[in-house]
This record gives structure tokens, sequence and C-alpha cells, in this order.
């Protein structure tokens, strides 16, 4: 009997973790056409550049523009596809369809005084197209 109580628990939090990295795979396979996917291509060439400036600092950078030396080699700074101006970040997550479209918005993300993570909130002409961010999180020892 008491093995029969401790199944079910442990088959729902096998279903509850089953579905949510079924809903994950999904977030993953968003689809992104014209202007808008050469906009997430750029974005996904920044933040591979976010994540090798942490490999070699073990920190995020201040500012944005701080790893344009870790795009990958031959690569330069990513341009707007919207207007051919160079992506630039808007220093806020709110849309604003003046400024923002074409740009990220870099923000570090804080937890009991520590730097976790990052996030790269991704713009396109209707909106936020996606938020590229990190899952590690790293303490000060």
């Amino acid at each position: 009997m008491v093995l029969r109580r401790m199944a079910l628990p442990t088959l729902l939090l096998a279903a509850v973790a089953l579905g949510s990295m079924l809903l994950l795979a999904g977030c993953q396979r968003a689809k992104f056409y014209g202007k808008d996917r050469e906009m997430m291509h750029a974005a996904k060439l920044i933040a591979g550049a976010i994540d090798t400036y942490f490999r070699e600092y073990s920190e995020y950078p201040d500012k944005l523009r701080e790893v344009e030396p870790y795009l990958p080699p031959g690569e330069t700074w990513p341009v707007n596809p919207y207007n051919g101006k160079p992506i630039e970040d808007t220093c806020s997550i709110d849309f604003d369809p003046a400024t923002s479209v074409g740009m990220v918005a870099y923000e570090r993300v804080w937890r009991d005084d520590q730097q976790t993570t990052y996030q790269l909130h991704v713009y396109g002409e209707h909106g936020r197209l996606y938020v590229i961010g990190n899952t590690i999180v790293r303490l000060k020892e």
C-alpha cells in the first residue's frame, strides 16, 4: 500500500517534468520569416558573444557593445535588418515602435545582490520577437 502511495506522486512529477520539456521544446521551434528571421540570427550572434565573454571573465558585461570582440571570427557587429544601421541596446525592455524595431534590450538579471544571468530581448517590427537568456545560475563565492 505504501508503494502505491509513493508511485502516484512520482508519476505526477514525471508527467509535469515531461510536459515542461515538451513546452520548452515547442518554444525553441518558433518560426521567423523575412526581416524577423534576420533579426533573430543577429541576436543569436550577439548572445553567443555574451556567452563567450562570460566564459572568459566569469561575469556578464556592463554594456552590450563590450562583447563585440567576442563575435565569431570574421563577423562584424550585426546590423538592424529594418534600417541597415548597427543593432543597439534600447536599455529598456518596453517596446517602443519608434525606437525598438530591429533593436535589442540587454538586461543583466540579479538575485539577492548576485548577478545570475542575462536576458536579451529581441524586437521586430511588431514587438518583442523573443527573449534569449542564459539559464546558468552563478553565485559569488
